[in-house]
């Protein structure tokens, strides 16, 4: 079988690159991508690429899945995967009818009998798809079973971990080699914007509704939104919203789903179609074909494709399933960031603003998501802006929530991008407001008058619950000392507060900005770290003609350039 030509994204050869290395230094990692962003490129190039000795297994969680991560792999390994799955067996007695490469599904791995066909030790590479599922005692049966003997390099990959989840993950992968978040992946013009519009309703009252494992307890859910005021605000408000635009609504139970597209074709006859995990596959196949040629604008469903179903064409998620969970509202969303096909082929890796112009001249600009809401009570529903919030503090999403809240009411779309920044803005103004009245205790984060996160400007972001705890590495200690950035011990500082310098630092060198000790000697005289390499050389230099003392605003102004504001 011939080799599939294709070229990798820059981030997608950046991912391959780090789980190589990480491979040298752990056997359990965790790659983090958002939808459309080619998880399934990324693993099946590992796969293409993996020269150590040793079979490869893939599980996948659903069948679509086997079957997508199969053609997958042999478009880009030009080798055909066995399947071992059902009927289908990859592992016969001959040596020669084995497989290198094995797709599975953890429902069939999970059968003792069916899992003991394989001897573990052949195995060097295990690539776990939808690694968010790997928490559950049937995913880490399996993949006890091939990483036994602690020789196996288990892979994980994902694009919605839930915060709940990420320190049981953080049990199951020890490092994240790679991740790239969603906000990233649309900044970078990868994926299209997405906007966010509440519809309050009348009636919807979720304040009663009890939790179960961290969400609200779906039966419960179920018979609120199937109440005559919430099913008829959710069919009338998405067809109102949608018109006519291809849309998915995520229901909160298969009856629910029904109902609404039922109450659909009532009002727009053939405008909707229910589909469950009980319909015909054939039929299924027929209606999703008919659903991307534009044959009928809302497909309502519930749960069915969170996962492996990939139609760039849709243009509005309509969520009638209120969440507090992260993982379940992105997946939701993540079936509507593709951009359409071929909007973003041809551009250079690194143009894109070029991509992004493309996107927004294209006839899907951007997703909008629809959410019907109400009154939430002690719950905090998840929004747009939790999933795109990841480099956010809490109380920047709540600002951007409010702001969405308050635009919503006035039944305007809010990018939530956009609201992100503008909170950031107004949270680092309320700040400023406070430090006039309190003063602020000097913070020695790493036993140093000089904190690098400061001379740096760098924002601290949430530390992920796979790292919580974590020291850093004798290796981010070495490069960190390198700089000129001083450390006592591992305990001054964590991994994660390490990644996040070491990430800084990167950053800067690629922008050619000056380097910390540059930096830290230009915050001595109140005068900005922002400033190029040569710029910074330069300031320095006059520095220290002025018997180390700060030049005049002229002199700065002439280094810098004319009219730029110096910190």
């Amino acid at each position: 079988m011939a080799v599939k030509e294709f070229s990798p994204r820059g981030y997608q050869a950046r991912c391959v690159h780090n789980v190589f290395e990480a491979y040298e230094c752990d056997h359990r990692a965790l790659v983090v991508m958002p939808t459309g962003t080619g998880k399934t490129v990324v693993f099946s190039t590992i796969a293409r690429d993996w020269n150590r000795e040793g079979r490869i297994l893939m599980i996948a969680h659903r069948q679509e899945l086997i079957s997508q991560g199969a053609n997958a792999m042999a478009a880009i390994t030009g080798e055909q995967p066995g399947i071992e799955m059902g009927k289908m067996t990859s592992n016969e007695a001959s040596s020669w009818t084995k497989a290198q490469t094995v797709v599975t599904s953890v429902q069939t791995m999970c059968k003792k009998n069916r899992r003991e066909k394989f001897d573990p030790e052949e195995f060097s590479l295990l690539i776990v798809d939808e690694a968010h599922h790997a928490v559950s005692r049937t995913y880490r049966t399996v993949i006890e079973y091939f990483a036994q003997k602690g020789k196996t390099f288990v892979l994980g990959v994902t694009a919605t971990p839930d915060r709940s989840d990420e320190e049981a993950l953080g049990q199951v992968f020890h490092t994240v080699p790679f991740q790239y978040e969603i906000h990233e992946a649309i900044e970078d013009g990868w994926l299209v914007e997405i906007d966010q519009r509440p519809a309050f309703v009348e009636g919807l009252d979720l304040s009663k509704i009890k939790t179960s494992k961290g969400d609200l307890t779906a039966a419960q859910v179920d018979a609120l939104m199937k109440q005559e005021g919430p099913l008829h605000e959710v069919a009338s408000t998405t067809m109102q919203v949608a018109d006519g635009r291809r849309t998915m609504v995520f229901c909160a139970s298969v009856e629910h789903a029904k109902m609404v597209a039922s109450i659909m074709n009532r009002w727009q006859p053939g405008s909707a179609v229910a589909m469950d995990g009980e319909t015909d596959p054939m039929e299924r196949r027929e209606q999703l074909e008919r659903y991307a040629n534009g044959e009928f604008p809302y497909l309502c469903n519930c749960g069915l494709f969170l996962e492996g179903f990939d139609n760039p064409g849709i243009e509005i998620i309509s969520m009638a399933r209120p969440t507090k969970s992260r993982s379940l509202y992105a997946q939701v969303v993540g079936r509507g960031t593709r951009p359409l096909p071929g909007v973003v082929d041809g551009f250079e890796d690194e143009d894109r603003e070029g991509r992004r112009e493309a996107i927004a001249c294209s006839s899907k600009p951007a997703c909008l998501v629809l959410d019907f809401v109400g009154n939430t009570g002690r719950h905090k529903l998840i929004g747009v802006a939790d999933i795109l919030g990841g480099q956010y503090t809490q109380a920047e999403i709540d600002l951007a929530k409010e702001e969405v809240s308050r635009k919503g009411a006035e039944g305007m779309d809010s990018n939530m991008i956009q609201e992100l920044k503008a909170a950031r803005k107004e949270a680092e103004r309320r700040e400023e407001e406070r430090k006039r009245h309190v003063k602020a205790k000097a913070k020695y984060r790493l036993g140093n008058s000089v904190d690098p996160f400061d001379v740096l400007d760098i924002r601290e972001s949430r530390e992920p619950g796979w790292v919580k705890g974590k020291k850093p590495t004798d290796r981010q200690l070495e490069v960190i000392r390198n700089a000129g950035i001083e450390v006592k011990n591992k305990d001054s500082l964590t991994f994660h507060q390490a990644q996040g310098i070491i990430g800084a630092m990167m950053e800067r060198r690629e922008k050619k900005l000056c380097t910390f000790k540059q930096a830290k000697l230009l915050r001595k005289y109140s005068i900005s770290s922002n400033i190029t390499f040569k710029q910074a050389s330069k300031m320095i230099t006059a520095i220290k003609e002025c018997g180390w003392r700060k030049p005049s605003q002229s002199v700065i102004n002439g280094i810098i350039g004319q009219g730029e504001t110096v910190s």
